[in-house]
């Protein structure tokens, strides 16, 4: 593992004095799998203090370098379970739109994905672009549907996302929201899809199978 750097230890440093307790070693695999100085996107993944994060942002450390997955520091916040990682980040100008280097995933697409609902609507209310797709041509609806969680697709529709956006393969998020037998689903998620086909029905979209 690389030799931590002056900047990183007085991070760590003010992050103990932060929480009031004895410096620690936050946790080092992830760390370890990068050349030279590790990525914010890599700090924040491995559950550093929000202080210490504000430390490495004010010398001038670059949170859109990219980590070993190709995220950025908004992504990894995006994932975070403390929400405050992506709230400071917003608040220093950061877009809400930056894509993944190797798939062009954005933020939103990974709060989905790791099924965060307050980072979801920070990054709706800070202008989420919803028409954006990855390198499979995937939306944020394509990747909510795929992943079985309605209450995102509805949520996507009711702020703009384009329910006609055809991904690499041809497909609307439809084919993926209703392709699981309904018998299959639990019952929040059996409202929640039936939400989303009535909504698609009072827009004037026509449903691609039949929903009950």
């Amino acid at each position: 593992m690389p030799a931590r750097t002056a900047l990183e230890c007085c991070a760590i440093l003010i992050a103990a004095l932060a929480t009031d307790r004895a410096p620690a070693d936050p946790p080092t695999v992830a760390i370890a799998s990068e050349q030279g100085e590790p990525s914010i996107a890599t700090w924040i993944a491995a559950g550093s203090n929000l202080e210490g994060l504000r430390v490495l942002l004010d010398a001038g450390r670059d949170p859109l370098r990219p980590d070993r997955d190709g995220d950025t520091a908004v992504h990894a916040a995006a994932m975070a379970r403390d929400p405050a990682y992506l709230e400071l980040l917003l608040a220093r100008g950061l877009s809400p739109n930056v894509r993944n280097a190797r798939s062009q995933r954005t933020p939103i697409m990974s709060a989905i994905m790791a099924d965060r609902d307050r980072q979801f609507a920070m990054l709706i209310a800070a202008g989420a672009d919803l028409v954006q797709a990855d390198a499979m041509g995937n939306t944020p609806l394509h990747v909510a549907a795929q992943i079985n969680q309605p209450h995102y697709v509805l949520a996507l529709l009711r702020a703009g996302g384009p329910p006609a956006a055809l991904n690499a393969q041809g497909q609307t998020f439809q084919r993926y929201l209703f392709m699981t037998p309904g018998h299959l689903l639990t019952e929040e998620n059996w409202r929640a899809r039936r939400a989303v086909a009535d909504w698609l029905r009072r827009s004037g979209i026509v449903l691609e199978v039949q929903v009950p």
